[in-house]
């Protein structure tokens, strides 16, 4: 946690580009700008504010450089996941930021490292490609089963179900 002698910036987007961080390209840019001031400046922690994280500066200048390389998106140096008390349920925090969208995901049995890869790579899509703007079916990690992600909350929640193909084809949904 920081101390009082901490070393601390904010970095955020001036009024006349709100809303840039919600083009992946300008996000990026912001990424990497972000992770080159960590690396400059040597913080004794990362506060991510959209994601409410607080995050080693050596591993979020590493996972903003490997994306900014062509990597995957730094999800888990932005993004919170967290689960459900119950356990049967995990969402992110954060993904808005870049998207305007979060993931809610109903989790069944399996394991949850499984689960943790489903929706990091579900986030990964997101913050790339932009926000869905339909309702779509994908592939799931799992070659038999599929994820229908279904748009709520006026589309600023994803809300992800995993089910077998034989179950979405013959119904559409769960």
């Amino acid at each position: 946690m920081p101390t009082a002698n901490s070393n601390v910036f904010s970095l955020n987007f001036a009024d006349h580009v709100t809303g840039g961080n919600r083009l992946p390209e300008i996000a990026q840019a912001f990424l990497k700008f972000a992770a080159l001031l960590v690396k400059q400046l040597g913080p004794d922690r990362v506060i991510w504010t959209p994601g409410n994280l607080l995050v080693d500066p050596g591993y979020f200048a590493e996972a903003v450089n490997d994306y900014a390389e062509g990597g995957a998106f730094p999800v888990l140096a932005t993004i919170q996941l967290i689960w459900s008390p119950e356990k049967d349920g995990l969402h992110t925090e954060g993904l808005e930021w870049f998207s305007g969208q979060e993931v809610h995901c109903d989790v069944v049995k399996g394991s949850e490292q499984i689960w943790l890869r489903r929706i990091v790579r579900l986030v990964h899509d997101i913050a790339t490609n932009g926000p869905l703007t339909t309702d779509e079916t994908v592939a799931d990690l799992d070659g038999h089963q599929q994820v229908l992600l279904t748009l709520k909350d006026e589309a600023r929640v994803v809300h992800a179900r995993i089910g077998s193909e034989m179950d979405i084809s013959s119904t559409g949904s769960f």
